[in-house]
């Protein structure tokens, strides 16, 4: 209906409509609601609609009934004395007001006129009691003679006066509705300070407004506050003149009603509106300002009420406004102080941001002088601070300053920043913190210039060069990786000082005296150590690309990768993944990295894989496959390198580039055989086994033929069965050293990973007078018998034969249509096995990865080559269950003892799992995992 209503639609009804909404509300409609025996037995009688259709009637009420519509209410004030019902009607004003606002028809000119007159008590509102008040006739005279004397004489009353009962004891409700009318007004927008008209008709307002402060009633004082908030924003004239007394006034109410104790309820309301009102009058007001003893008194309530919960915001935004104006007292500082120290203490953590963000403003727009370095000086402090929202609050500040002070200042405490923050890259416990300060010191380098960096990076150059201390070494390390990711390409500059320093902390020989038995604190130091060289190695190559071809920094570059193919197998994944990528980026530091392959120690394993990512995504395979194939064709009589050959560095991956093919082949594989192996590094370790599979094939194209894959028909042969989990017999074995590489590979506790990462299989055993030979055949198998063994061992867990099924979907592509013919068997197998999985443990996504790479074999192979093999590789499938099966037949017949036995594990190996799943679902804390743990003693 309200859709279908124009404004002054109703007013022809509007009289009866009111005294029908106001015999619900206040006549005896209104009693008999009240009594519980007849609401609980009426539903109609629990809920009364009338105060709603006040609001609905003053969304469609014309401008002329304004008058009409309030009347009917002010009679009720009139004529009652009772609490409850002067609230009803206060109740239904301010259903009013929120109708009045949405009234289309209502004019800003008409919504002002009608709330001057309800706050000026200027209307026509001529109530019935006035009326008959004024029309009464004046009392017969006792000296005339009566009309009959059989006339009764009216009834004794009472002696004493009746209570006295004015009409102006509900007064104020009216008053409140029209200052509340007039707020909406400014709130919503209706009035704008630009239009003239809406200036002039403001301006009467000022006078009564200022009446209004004086008021007895505190909600009138409360909503007059409201509109001057507003009126402070408009230049109007009355306004100038009276700014004084209206802030005085404002004053006195703080004194009245702001006092410890006083502002609840109501109070507490008309407090904060005045606070408000005061940070509007500092803030915008420009023709006014308070005076020391005003800015005082403010400066005291600000400080009491932000440690009150209910008032900080007014007292965060008048000091803001404080600030803003740049007055000063001698208790300004102690202020501050007092905010810097509930910046760091506070516990809530809106607190914290307003205390500083007001303590940021405060140190750039006042001139504090030497006050300055010990304002400075206490954040600093604030990084040892015991809780750790403490330290991220000082942290924020800290970059804060960082952020907004000029680039002078900042070079003056430059040194007097950066040593304090970056021992908190050491010695903080928190990731969140240490994170914190990164970002910090990073935006410190940012800002200051060229010759106040080189003297924070001559500080950072001291702390790497000093070998006693490890921490020392490793703060350098994480900030040099700071020094790179700001500097990028102008860090060139700095590699002829840093290069030297990562050889030393890199070399394999450093970590060779302790024993896997000897996992000390010193040995968890050294290994944290080596991954922050690491990954600065990886940021280095990142952004400085031109360093990865270039000549000067070769030799050191080629040291460094000898080195790190060690770390790609140690058992800490960050170290594996780092090497990895580095693998990746650059042709020119592996002397040192290639050991660091085979580190101990998941994050130096991780570290190590990044970085040889650097170094093969620097080179093309073709590059390598022309230096592989020069070296075949090499006699033994040459082995003498020319004299000008002598001089010149060759790059790592050229200098015995099959030799590197086969170990970083068999690394890689390797690292994957890790039980704690994460997603980071398995994505890292497969990326670097596909760029060395396109060089593989590339270099012995015609292996796979030689391998007896197919026959002479071009039929697939049963070499599937070829397919076995990763051997236990390699243990035994002797890493071979690259060629390029004299030191001796013999990390003591370590035999165990050297021999897996070395061998592989017992088809790759070298010998001391036989050349190794590797081949795309040769890693598709190693591949399998991985997936195989995840598989079998544990079904559950989905990253190897995920990375597998990667790794053959990425060799497919690069064998194409027309090579994918030798080795699709192999290829098919993994994949094969994953579709046909229906036991419950398997994985959905991994089901569906590979009915991805399944549909892309057949898109490569063709549909006659690809169902040939798919059937070929089906039928050798269940041979092998139907074989095994028969087998085990035979043996409970032939050897039942044994099959006895191992019935007997199978049921024990049952009972396990089930207690191992009861203990896991029990709330125990679990059991820490010990850096021995982490090596791989496959």
């Amino acid at each position: 209906m309200e859709e279908r209503l124009e404004p002054g639609g109703l007013d022809r009804c509007l009289d009866s409509l009111v005294e029908v909404f106001n015999e619900e509300l206040f006549g005896k409609l209104s009693e008999e609601k009240e009594v519980e025996g007849i609401t609980s037995k009426l539903k109609e009688a629990k809920s009364s609609k009338s105060s709603d259709s006040y609001e609905t009637l003053a969304k469609v009420v014309g401008k002329t009934s304004l008058a009409r519509l309030v009347l009917p209410l002010k009679e009720v004030l009139d004529s009652t004395q009772n609490l409850k019902t002067s609230r009803k009607v206060q109740d239904v004003l301010s259903k009013i007001v929120s109708g009045l606002m949405k009234n289309p028809g209502l004019t800003p000119d008409a919504m002002l006129i009608f709330a001057h007159g309800l706050v000026t008590e200027s209307l026509p509102l001529i109530t019935a009691q006035v009326k008959a008040k004024l029309s009464a006739a004046p009392p017969p005279d006792p000296r005339l003679r009566p009309e009959s004397c059989l006339i009764l004489p009216p009834t004794p009353q009472r002696a004493g006066s009746k209570t006295h009962v004015s009409m102006k004891t509900n007064k104020h409700i009216l008053v409140e509705f029209g200052l509340q009318l007039l707020h909406h007004c400014m709130k919503r927008g209706h009035l704008s300070a630009g239009e003239v008209l809406h200036l002039q008709m403001l301006d009467p307002f000022v006078a009564q407004l200022y009446d209004c402060l004086r008021s007895k009633h505190v909600k009138i004082i409360t909503v007059a506050m409201r509109c001057l908030t507003w009126f402070l924003r408009f230049p109007l004239p009355s306004l100038k003149q009276k700014v004084s007394k209206v802030a005085a006034e404002m004053f006195v109410i703080l004194k009245k009603y702001g006092g410890a104790g006083g502002a609840k309820g109501e109070n507490f309301d008309l407090v904060v509106t005045c606070f408000k009102a005061l940070t509007v009058l500092v803030r915008d007001v420009k023709y006014y300002s308070v005076d020391q003893d005003q800015l005082r008194v403010l400066l005291q309530y600000a400080e009491q009420d932000i440690l009150d919960y209910t008032r900080q915001a007014t007292a965060f935004t008048l000091l803001k406004a404080i600030l803003s104006r740049k007055l000063v007292v001698p208790e300004m500082h102690d202020v501050m102080g007092r905010i810097a120290e509930l910046s760091i203490k506070s516990e809530l953590d809106n607190v914290r941001v307003q205390c500083r963000q007001v303590f940021g403003k405060f140190l750039i727009d006042y001139p504090l002088g030497k006050k300055l370095h010990r304002h400075l000086e206490f954040f600093v402090r604030q990084l040892n601070y015991d809780l750790e929202a403490g330290r991220e609050s000082a942290l924020e500040m800290i970059a804060t300053i960082f952020s907004s002070f000029p680039q002078n200042l900042l070079e003056e405490y430059a040194a007097f920043f950066f040593v304090p923050l970056s021992s908190r890259l050491i010695n903080d416990d928190s990731a969140k913190c240490r994170k914190l300060t990164a970002l910090a010191i990073k935006s410190l380098l940012g800002k200051v210039g060229i010759p106040a960096r080189d003297s924070l990076f001559t500080i950072t150059m001291q702390w790497f060069q000093d070998d006693n201390k490890i921490l020392h070494q490793r703060l350098a390390a994480q900030l040099c990786s700071l020094f790179v990711e700001e500097e990028k390409l102008q860090f060139e500059r700095r590699l002829p000082e840093v290069l030297p320093q990562m050889l030393e902390v890199i070399d394999p020989d450093r970590y060779e005296a302790m024993s896997a038995e000897e996992m000390t604190q010193q040995l968890r130091q050294e290994d944290h150590l080596l991954y922050s060289a690491l990954s600065c190695l990886v940021k280095v190559l990142q952004e400085c690309a031109i360093v990865i071809r270039g000549v000067e920094n070769r030799k050191d570059l080629n040291t460094v990768w000898a080195s790190l193919q060690q770390h790609l197998l140690h058992p800490h994944a960050w170290v594996r993944l780092a090497s990895a990528q580095l693998w990746c980026l650059s042709p020119l530091i592996p002397a040192s990295l290639q050991h660091h392959l085979l580190h101990p120690h998941a994050w130096v394993r991780l570290a190590s894989a990044q970085l040889f990512g650097c170094l093969f995504a620097a080179w093309k395979p073709e590059e390598l496959v022309t230096t592989a194939t020069d070296e075949d064709n090499k006699t033994p009589k040459k082995k003498k390198r020319k004299v000008e050959e002598e001089e010149n560095i060759v790059e790592y991956l050229r200098d015995n580039t099959m030799q590197k093919l086969r170990d970083l082949s068999a690394d890689f594989c390797t690292q994957l055989q890790s039980s704690y192996l994460d997603h980071d590094l398995a994505n890292q370790v497969i990326k670097n086994l596909v760029f060395l599979a396109k060089v593989v094939r590339q270099v012995t194209p015609d292996t796979a033929q030689t391998d007896d894959v197919t026959d002479g028909n071009g039929d697939v042969t049963t070499q599937t069965d070829d397919v076995d989990e990763p051997s236990s017999k390699t243990s035994g074995r002797k890493r071979t050293k690259p060629a390029s590489d004299g030191k001796k590979d013999n990390r003591t506790g370590n035999t165990g990973i050297d021999d897996v990462s070395a061998t592989g299989s017992d088809e790759s055993t070298l010998t001391d007078d036989r050349r190794v030979t590797v081949s795309l055949m040769w890693l598709l198998r190693r591949m399998n018998r991985l997936a195989k063994f995840e598989a079998a061992t544990a079904p559950k867990e989905t990253i190897k034969r995920s990375s597998v099924i990667k790794f053959l979907a990425a060799v497919a592509m690069d064998l194409g249509a027309s090579g994918i013919g030798p080795y699709l068997t192999f290829l098919m197998t993994p994949v094969l096995r994953e579709v046909n999985n229906a036991t419950p443990q398997a994985d959905p996504e991994l089901k569906k990865l590979s009915q991805d790479v399944l549909e892309l074999l057949k898109t490569q192979a063709g549909v006659q080559l690809f169902s040939q093999v798919y059937a070929q590789v089906q039928h050798t499938g269940v041979a092998r269950r139907e074989a095994r099966k028969r087998r085990q037949a035979v043996e409970a017949v032939a050897d039942p003892k044994a099959h006895a036995k191992k019935k007997i594990a199978k049921n024990l190996a049952k009972q396990r799992a089930k207690k191992r799943k009861i203990e896991e679902k029990r709330p125990t804390k679990k059991k820490k995992i010990r850096l021995a743990d982490l090596a791989i003693l496959q």
